[in-house]
């Protein structure tokens, strides 16, 4: 079996949707959190770190319907998804190397002790990141 052939698959997480609100409209989470409890929704307290995005609370099984109803109001959301949490590992795995990797482009003449520490944590990292 090729595993670049294999087709990704999402995880996704249980009683949680992602929506992206108007610009405008979702600047403001008071307005957001007022709309969503018009649907019958609350706002996650978790902040989405991958972008001006909410992360509304539905009940485990019917996230297909709350996705839903927030299509159902196009002058409010421009678009509503499942949480995939398995994307959103990846993308902070990936961020961490950034991180490591920036601070070795610009700091190349470490000593080789702390300069192989950087490479050893950066192994780490996607040691992690292939098991996602």
């Amino acid at each position: 079996m090729n595993i670049f052939r294999m087709a990704y698959k999402p995880k996704y997480s249980d009683g949680e949707i992602l929506v992206s609100f108007k610009e405008g409209f979702g600047d403001s989470k008071e307005s957001v959190q007022n709309f969503c409890c018009k649907l019958g929704y609350q706002i996650s307290d978790e902040n989405y770190k991958h972008g001006k995005l909410y992360i509304i609370k539905t009940e485990a099984g019917k996230e297909r319907e709350a996705i839903r109803h927030f299509e159902d109001c196009p002058e409010f959301t421009d678009w509503a998804d499942r949480r995939d949490i398995r994307l959103e590992s990846r993308w902070g795995y990936l961020e961490q190397i950034l991180v490591v990797t920036k601070g070795l482009h610009e700091n190349p003449e470490l000593p080789k002790n702390q300069y192989d520490q950087r490479i050893d944590e950066i192994d780490a990292v996607i040691k992690k990141l292939k098991k996602t």
